[in-house]
């Protein structure tokens, strides 16, 4: 499912929560999105710019989300099970809370993230950098990670 950039913008201002399972929106947009509580159940997001977009307490289940830009983006709460997060930018996303179990987030970019109440003891952190995160003793970590060696300097 492709939409033109006028059908994009009249679906984003429907009355929340959006409907959008399978949608493909590859390359979209999407800069402050209120996708808030939205069911993106399966959605393609590969390319899109979700800056400062509002994922509060979204389903994003088996998402992809490869090499999307979600930097300063509201995922507060969002299940991102099994979601391909493969090269994507997140720096200053507040991820505090999300589900991230099995999710894919090899060279995903977490700089200076919040990832307080987050498990990620089955998500894949291949190449993750995580220059700055804040997280707390609620933060999960895959058995035997070891964060020091995905701190990176920023370039």
């Amino acid at each position: 499912m492709e939409f033109t950039r006028y059908e994009l913008f009249v679906l984003i201002n429907q009355p929340a929560p959006l409907w959008l399972v399978n949608a493909d929106l590859s390359e979209a947009n999407l800069v402050r999105a209120d996708l808030g509580a939205a069911d993106l159940w399966g959605a393609k997001l590969r390319g899109a710019n979700l800056c400062w977009a509002n994922f509060r307490k979204a389903y994003l289940s088996r998402a992809d989300l490869t090499g999307a830009d979600l930097r300063w983006a509201i995922l507060c709460g969002a299940d991102l099970e099994l979601a391909n997060l493969t090269g994507a930018c997140l720096s200053f996303a507040d991820l505090s809370g999300s589900i991230l179990q099995y999710t894919n987030l090899t060279d995903a970019n977490l700089s200076s993230a919040n990832l307080s109440d987050v498990d990620l003891s089955s998500a894949n952190l291949s190449g993750v950098n995580l220059t700055g995160i804040e997280f707390n003793e609620k933060t999960k970590w895959p058995d035997g990670f070891n964060l020091e060696e995905h701190e990176q300097e920023l370039i």
